[in-house]
Formats: structure tokens, sequence, C-alpha cells
């Protein structure tokens, strides 16, 4: 508007003053305006009235495994908002002893602990908070197997890595046993074998992640030998380590006899002018003569479910033996059998309903069954050679026994009611005392 007025004068002023009005409207035209115009204040011709920005894709990562990696991105926007396509971006850690991150915004795990990526571009920048912690997703237990002797120790050990392998230094774990009746184990990862012929898994476990070991401790036999000038019995694990001597009698003793739960040991000694039978604990501790009678007392055999004994006797007066049954401490003695001539080598029947025996009442050797409570005595075998060593198959359906009625003694097998008698073995030697493998525990 200035300007228009100043030219409206000197064309108004122009006749009466000349050539220096012109001069000076050209002058006022020419002159730069500091001021601006009447429309509003001066203007930023540049258009950066802002700063440009720059964030990050992750406020936070963590890593769950030494070598894991994880990208991050970055938005660089100028001072109008707009993103900026293939801005130049810095990248770097605060500790790259931890994450270290590589120029296209990749971080990588390196150890345990906290760090921060920063990046940055033109001044603009931002920051990521980065946690190493290695989890746990394997466990290697070692040894991975170990048999134990019953009370012996041994010591396992649990090394725990993440993901990608790397062993979990200090870590620690938790030690479980399966089974703490075959083998219990500490917190260290001690374990301590309970009881013989059993099996069981020690496992270690952190977190999701869990390993194992297989124990087993070893059976055992117990056997009769005369090394020390006597027969006694002795005791060792199933691969023959660590023989123990159990009884300590003047005179030899009989077959051992275990009980069904492998906790004791019946047998027979003469320990005075007589037979006796004794029980004694597995390890041969706590002998007890559990008959404690003056007549002879021998052949005892648990029951199945290991609370009686039953065995022979010649108590009856009349010099031939006769077979009785007991309670397992050695109370309740009962006569079971009442016949002239000798009944012995009595047997329990898997389910302990019944009693196979040898007896001579018939004038030679027969093989009889009775109910466990003495009734129903039946001559199974009824043959007139010899018959004897009467063992029960594990179902409880047959016998096998040996027999003479070919000549010389044979394996035999019939049902358990004497039916279909068949012979298994025909050689010209002696074959006798047959026992049956036991079937596997369930």
């Amino acid at each position: 508007m200035l300007r228009k007025r100043l030219q409206s004068d000197a064309r108004r002023w122009g006749g009466r003053r000349g050539s220096a009005v012109a001069a000076l409207a050209a002058l006022v035209l020419l002159a730069p305006l500091a001021c601006g115009d009447d429309d509003g204040p001066p203007t930023d011709p540049g258009g950066q009235g802002g700063a440009p920005t720059l964030t990050l894709s992750e406020a936070a990562l963590s890593l769950a495994a030494l070598g894991d990696s994880a990208r991050l991105t970055a938005t660089v926007r100028d001072a109008d908002g707009a993103p900026v396509p293939d801005a130049a971006i810095e990248w770097s850690s605060t500790d790259t002893a931890v994450a270290k991150v590589n120029p296209d915004g990749w971080v990588l795990a390196v150890a345990n602990g906290t760090a921060e990526v920063v990046a940055s571009s033109e001044g603009a920048a931002d920051t990521a908070a980065i946690t190493v912690e290695q989890v746990a997703a394997a466990i290697t237990v070692s040894p991975g197997t170990i048999m134990l002797a019953e009370g012996d120790t041994a010591r396992l050990a649990a090394a725990v890595a993440d993901s990608n392998g790397v062993a979990i230094e200090g870590a620690v774990v938790a030690w479980t046993s399966a089974d703490e009746a075959a083998a219990t184990v500490d917190g260290e990862g001690l374990v301590t074998a309970v009881r013989a012929g059993t099996e069981t898994s020690v496992v270690a476990t952190i977190g999701s992640a869990a390993g194992a070991a297989a124990v087993t401790v070893l059976d055992q036999l117990a056997f009769r030998s005369e090394r020390d000038g006597s027969v006694q019995i002795y005791l060792m694990n199933a691969d023959g380590s660590g023989p123990k001597r159990l009884t300590n009698f003047s005179s030899s003793v009989g077959l051992p006899q275990w009980s069904p739960d492998g906790d004791r040991i019946a047998f027979s000694a003469v320990p005075a002018d007589n037979g006796e039978i004794f029980v004694m604990n597995a390890d041969g501790s706590g002998v007890v003569n559990v008959t404690n009678h003056p007549a002879n007392d021998g052949g005892p055999a648990w029951s199945p479910d290991g609370t009686k004994i039953v065995f022979a006797s010649d108590r009856d007066g009349i010099g031939n033996y006769e077979i009785y049954v007991m309670n397992a401490d050695g109370s309740g003695q009962m006569r079971l059998t009442d016949a002239l001539g000798d009944d012995t080598d009595p047997v329990w029947s898997p389910d302990g309903s019944r009693i196979a025996f040898r007896s001579i009442r018939d004038g030679n050797e027969e093989i009889y069954v009775m109910a466990a409570d003495g009734t129903g005595q039946t001559n199974v075998s009824q043959d007139s050679a010899s018959d004897a060593g009467p063992v029960w198959s594990p179902d409880g359906t047959k016998i096998a026994f040996f027999s003479e009625r070919d000549g010389n003694a044979q394996i035999w097998v019939m049902n358990a009611d004497g039916s279909d008698p068949m012979k298994l073995t025909n050689d010209p030697a002696f074959d006798f005392d047959p026992a049956w493998r036991p079937r596997p525990r369930p």
C-alpha cells in the first residue's frame, strides 16, 4: 500500500517537482522491504521450523540363549513427520560383552546381562533395552546309567544348556527319584541304593527342562559255601561283587530260602542235637530260631504273601516226617499231614491256596497236593516208580518233578491235578531238581 501511494504521489507531483520527485519514487520502489508488507509477519522460506526424529521398532528385547539374535528397525522422519527413506543409521551397543549389534540392526546375545542398543541419524536417536538371560532347554545327566549294590552311593552331575546348546554356568537343578523305595537322591545329586533287585529313574529338572539317569540296584544271591571250613550261607551281588558271610553256625546249614519280599531268609541248621528252622534279615542280622522244638525241623518254604512258613518235622514221636505250617515268626505251629511214611519237600502254589509235597506213605515216593489247611490230600503222580522234587509253574497250572519211571531220573511235567504227565528229558544221565524261571514282575 505504501508503494502504491508513493507512486501516485510521484505522478501527482511530477509536474511541479520534476525529476527529484521521480527519483525519490524510484528509490522507494527499489529499496528492500525490511518490515514486510501489510499481509502479515515475515515468513521462513526454508520451511525448517522443527527437528527430525528416529524411532526403534522395539523399546526392549529379551534373548533366551547365547547366540540368539533379533533385528531392530529404525524409522527416521523429517521435521514435517514424513519418513526419510534410505536414511543412514548408526548402531551401537553400550556393552558389547553382553550384546552386539551390526550395521543392519541385528542384535546378537553374547553373555547374560543387560545392555542398550542405540540407533542414531542426523542428530536424532532412540534406545532399546536388551536383556540376555539363558533359559534351560536341555539337561544331560551323567553318568546316564548306574548300577549300585544295596546301600551304596554314587553322585550324578547335571549339565544344563540353552536352546543353542550353550552351557548355563551355575544352573541349579532339582533332583528327584521316581521310586524312593528303590533309590533316593539328595539335593546335590547323591544317589543312595535302597533295595536290591529294583530299578528307578533319577531326574534333574529346571523350569520345563529335564534329564534323567537310569539306576539299577543289583539283585543279590544267597548261596552256601564251605570256604570257611563248614557249610554256611553267604550273600553276594548279582555281578559277583561284595561276598559276605551271613551265618556263623558250628555245623553246616541248609539251603537259603528268600521271603517273597526279599527282606528275610529262612534256612535250617543243627545248632545242637536237632535240626531247627531259622529266619534272619537279608543282611544276616536278627537270626531267630522260629521252630525251637526238640524234634528235627527242616525244609522251610515261604507262603507267597510271606506270612507263613511250611516245613517238615519228625516231632510226631514215631520217627517219620510230617508237614507243618507256622506263622513267619514261629507262632501258630500246626500239623497238616498225619500218615505213616515221610512227608517232606513242601512247596506253596503261587496263589497260596495249595501245597505240593513228596510222600512215601504209599510205599514209594509220590507227589501229593493238598489245600493250604491240610485238607484234600491227593496223590497226583500215581506211579510205582519214585516221583519227587515237585515245583509249581508260575501260573500254578502245572507241576514239574523228576521221576525214575523210565529206569533213571528224568524231568517230567504234569497238570496240577496229575493229568497229562509228559517226559521232558530223555538222557541216560540222572536229571533232577527242576526249577521254574519266575515271570517278570509287572
